[in-house]
């Protein structure tokens, strides 16, 4: 809170899984923050947590970053974002339960 409140000229922020010892309502509102703050500065965000990608609600903005059998790195991106933004707002599925079970760029 404080990197996003005192360093408005700042490029990137990365803050390292957000979602530890933080009571889950108030993940929630941390992560509105993190929206409001994405117009502002670029965010790297690192997190295993499912319910944080439900508070983000936002496809488009995840990205997915996977260790391949060869040891190559890649970073995957949802490809119809609004696709599945649209299939969620049907089921009253999260983000996270998206992840869990389909899985991004698949």
């Amino acid at each position: 809170m404080t990197a996003l409140h005192a360093q408005p000229e700042a490029n990137l922020i990365g803050i390292e899984e957000p979602e530890n010892y933080v009571h889950p309502r108030a993940l929630e509102a941390f992560v509105e923050y993190l929206v409001d703050a994405r117009d502002r500065m670029q965010l790297m965000i690192t997190t295993h947590s499912p319910l944080l990608l439900d508070f983000v609600r936002d496809p488009a903005a995840i990205r997915v970053v996977r260790c391949g059998t060869d040891g190559d790195t890649t970073v995957v991106a949802e490809k119809n974002a609004q696709g599945v933004t649209k299939a969620l707002e049907e089921s009253g599925f999260g983000l996270g339960e998206f992840h869990e079970t389909k899985g991004f760029g698949a």
